[in-house]
């Protein structure tokens, strides 16, 4: 493990922090103190919405912790920028300021310790094991689903799904869905980026797809994508244990 407590590394774990505690409160249903911030996102909820963005925050939040815990913490700075934006822009949309300054504030704290010396340094090619591969499509999957999400081209990620999963969203939905995912994505690709696949295989990435997984269950009924997710869950801890 290379963690330290640098600045950028101490940020992340509290930016992380506040993203698992409103995840906590949207998955109990505990949901006045994240209304009352966000009274915009309020208007497009519903209770299948909050648990879906409820686990989403918490495997972004989880993802970035893998990164900060091997040793990532300043490329993670750098590339949370993107899912932050996208989230600002989100606020944005919906002429919210507030939420946008709030955003505006984390940008710019990002970017101080993201460029903050000495600059980020890749020592050597990680291995290419299993559990980088296996991280790897994970990794590109959440970016995929992501990508979609923000382009508003959702007809495949609807189709496997039941249909109460299409009515529920709509697209000021996708975008605030669609950053979640890129902020899980740019976290993996950090991991992989300092060698730390296995560390993030068997430390946080099952726990996080199995609060999603178990999520598709809880709010749409969805037997079958739970299935998959626990599925994928025990393959790629698999391949966390024998890298």
């Amino acid at each position: 493990m290379n963690m330290a407590w640098t600045p950028a590394a101490i940020f992340l774990t509290f930016h992380s922090s506040l993203l698992i505690l409103t995840a906590l409160s949207l998955l109990a249903g505990v949901t006045g103190a994240f209304y009352k911030l966000e009274p915009h996102t309020k208007n497009i909820s519903s209770r299948y919405f909050e648990i879906e963005l409820g686990t989403h925050f918490w495997h972004w939040a989880l993802c970035v912790l893998g990164a900060v815990y091997v040793g990532g913490a300043q490329i993670m700075c750098i590339l949370q920028l993107a899912p932050m934006l996208a989230c600002t822009y989100y606020h944005y949309k919906a002429e919210a300021r507030r939420s946008v300054m709030m955003n505006c504030v984390f940008i710019l704290a990002l970017v101080g310790c993201g460029v903050m010396s000495p600059a980020p340094t890749i020592h050597s090619m990680p291995a290419l094991t299993p559990a980088f591969w296996g991280l790897a499509v994970m990794g590109l999957l959440c970016l995929m689903v992501s990508c979609a999400f923000l382009s508003g081209k959702t007809e495949d990620v609807y189709k496997p799904q039941p249909p109460a999963v299409k009515e529920a969203m709509n697209r000021e939905a996708e975008l605030l869905m669609g950053p979640c995912l890129l902020g899980s994505s740019v976290g993996i690709l950090s991991s992989l980026i300092v060698g730390g696949a296995k560390s993030t295989c068997l430390l946080f990435f099952p726990a996080a797809v199995t609060v999603s997984s178990l999520g598709h269950w809880a709010s749409a009924g969805d037997r079958k994508n739970c299935m998959q997710s626990l599925l994928i869950t025990a393959v790629v801890f698999c391949l966390g244990l024998i890298s």
